[in-house]
Formats: structure tokens, sequence, C-alpha cells
């Protein structure tokens, strides 16, 4: 494949990534504000466990996309300097 043509396809996966990471949903489920208001109304041990569960998914997929954002910064650094070094972009 042509270099540059990668660098486009990382690049406009960094922005996908980073669109995702800025979209409301993605940093305050619904899912959440469904097991705290469970909790409220009735606070057991069960419903206290799911607001913890439902928290604990919603952080863990956060931590996922950040994470890969972080990879695609990085090989995007690598692979172009690389690239520059082979004197191809």
């Amino acid at each position: 494949m042509r270099p540059r043509f990668v660098l486009l396809i990382m690049v406009i996966t960094l922005a996908f990534l980073l669109i995702l990471m800025m979209s409301p949903g993605f940093w305050h489920r619904k899912a959440v504000d469904k097991a705290a208001l469970a909790r409220f109304r009735n606070p057991t041990p069960e419903n206290v466990e799911a607001v913890r569960l439902e928290r604990a998914r919603a952080r863990r997929g956060q931590y996922m996309v950040c994470s890969l954002v972080v990879a695609n910064v990085m090989a995007i650094i690598v692979y172009g300097a690389v690239q520059h070094r082979k004197g191809k972009v």
C-alpha cells in the first residue's frame, strides 16, 4: 500500500475514535441512570450492586476507547517517522 494511503486511514480512524470519545452517550450511559434510579427507589443490595456494575462497564468502555486513541496516535507517529526516514512521504 502507498504510505500516504495508510496514513490517511490512520487519521480517519483517529478522527472516528475522537468523535466517539466526545459523544455524550459514551460518557453518560442511560443504563447507569436506570440502575441509579432503581437504587434510589429501592435501596437493596442487588440494586446497589447493579449501579456498581453499570459504572464499571461504562468505565471499561471508556478505557478501551482511550487506549485505542493513544495506540493510534503512537502508530501514526512511528509510521510517519519510519516513512519520513525512508524518504517516501
